[in-house]
């Protein structure tokens, strides 16, 4: 804004009787304004009115801003019409006649009343008598305060004085007034400083914070970013995987149809060739009966001979050998694995069941994971003398416990399709065991023919003794 914004007759004739009539106050304010900041120029104006219209028409200052090449002090507007004790506006301004510091006429009384008889700022002596009146710097301020400016925030206030917090006691630690800084008794030779540097050097440090906020945040940011594009390829990755699934048990439908289709072709030959011959003795069976029905008994006689012959050879002819076991009704699994088997022969049965209490089965390699048997020839804990015990051990296997399916069967000597067979599906983990205690009687081993006579010596001692034969599929 310009200085001619504010100039008016009545306002310059005052400042201008001031200064005339007093040449050491005239001398101070100059040197006050020069030190606050205001452009030579402007000073200058102040000395006559012919020089002051001059710079009105030409010259131009910027109060209150923060332009580096107009005010390189960056002095603010309220700044100037500031207090330098209590920091509020300046109430009955008066200044210092030897560092020409503006002041408010109460706070410097009592300053030198009730402290010490010597100017807070520039600490040379001072008396009551020698502060300089500056009346028309509150008419200045006045006109000025009507310049539409943006104020400062005002702050709280002391609950003491209800005055501006202007200053900040680095002793407690606490804002405090003008009052308390300088009269209070809590705060006497306590260390101070004015609130907005304490303020400044906080929001610096905030500042500071919130860069290596910005630091973690673009941090983040990047981490989310990879997390985004880590769940994309996973997502990606699946639905190549559902497809390589969709495609194997499509593959795999078909591949079942195929063989579907192999055994039904079989069989269905099979069942044409029946049909036939069923068919062809149904007919022949039927003519005959017409023939005994119809024909007179002297023809029927005649062609008797001829009947009885076509019959035997019809019974003499051998049937068409049809062996529908050696098309499975089973069909391989290409989901579930097929099993992996051992035989283990307990040998001789009964001289392990008088002394051995546990045997164990060589040891059976699949996918790399170690298996074998183990059987209690004489049973285990309450089976023990009644049932043969059998569990499957996982000698070697994988680090954390897997479900596993396995089946144990008990092989018949003398009739290789019947079998006892134990299947089950259980938690493994290396070094455990599982199976059952009643596998089965002992009893019944030899009465249904799941042991054999061998002959075994002993060195004291000729005896017959038994073979037993588990696989582990």
């Amino acid at each position: 804004m310009n200085y001619s914004d504010y100039s008016n007759s009545s306002y310059h004739s005052h400042v201008d009787t001031l200064l005339d009539r007093n040449s050491y106050v005239r001398d101070n304010v100059l040197n006050w304004m020069q030190e606050a900041g205001f452009r030579r120029s402007i000073v200058d104006s102040l000395i006559t009115n012919q020089e002051r219209s001059h710079m009105i028409g030409s010259q131009g200052i910027s109060l209150g801003t923060t332009s580096n090449q107009n005010h390189p002090s960056k002095v603010s507007l309220e700044e100037i019409f500031k207090c330098f004790i209590c920091y509020s506006k300046l109430n009955n301004p008066h200044m210092c006649p030897h560092c020409s510091k503006l002041c408010c006429g109460p706070c410097i009384r009592k300053w030198l009343t009730e402290q010490k008889a010597q100017c807070p700022h520039c600490r040379t002596s001072l008396r009551v008598s020698q502060l300089v009146n500056c009346r028309f710097v509150s008419e200045i301020s006045n006109v000025l305060e009507s310049i539409p400016l943006k104020k400062e925030d005002e702050g709280d206030l002391c609950p003491e004085h209800q005055s501006k917090l202007s200053y900040f006691c680095s002793t407690c630690e606490v804002p405090v007034c003008s009052d308390c800084a300088m009269f209070g008794q809590k705060h006497k030779s306590h260390e101070f400083e004015q609130i907005t540097k304490r303020y400044d050097r906080h929001v610096e440090m905030i500042k500071s914070g919130a860069t290596s906020l910005n630091n973690r945040l673009k941090l983040l940011k990047s981490q989310m970013v990879g997390v985004e594009e880590t769940i994309e390829k996973v997502t990606r990755s699946k639905e190549e995987r559902s497809h390589e699934l969709v495609t194997a048990v499509d593959q795999m439908s078909q591949r079942l149809e195929l063989e579907l289709k192999s055994k039904l072709l079989e069989l269905l030959s099979h069942k044409g060739l029946l049909s036939d011959e069923i068919e062809f003795l149904e007919n022949m069976r039927t003519e005959i009966e017409r023939q005994i029905k119809e024909t007179p008994k002297s023809l029927l006689i005649q062609k008797s001979s001829e009947l009885v012959k076509m019959i035997t050879d019809i019974n003499d002819k051998p049937l068409n050998s049809i062996d529908t076991k050696s098309i499975s009704h089973e069909f391989a699994s290409e989901v579930v694995p097929a099993y992996s088997g051992s035989v283990f022969c307990l040998k001789p049965f009964s001289v392990l069941r008088q002394h051995s209490e546990v045997v164990y089965s060589d040891l059976f390699h699949m996918n790399g994971i170690v298996w074998r048997l183990k059987v209690y020839p004489n049973g285990n804990g309450v089976a023990k003398g009644t049932y043969i015990s059998v569990f499957l051990e996982m000698v070697k296997g994988l680090q954390e416990s897997s479900k596993y399916e396995y089946r144990v069967e008990l092989i018949n000597q003398k009739n290789s399709n019947v079998l006892v067979m134990r299947e089950f599906a259980s938690e493994f983990e290396s070094g455990e065991c599982w199976g059952y205690n009643r596998f089965f009687k002992i009893d019944l081993l030899e009465k249904e023919g799941y042991l054999i006579p061998v002959s075994y010596t002993h060195l004291r001692a000729h005896e017959t003794g038994r073979n037993l034969v588990c696989r582990l599929l």
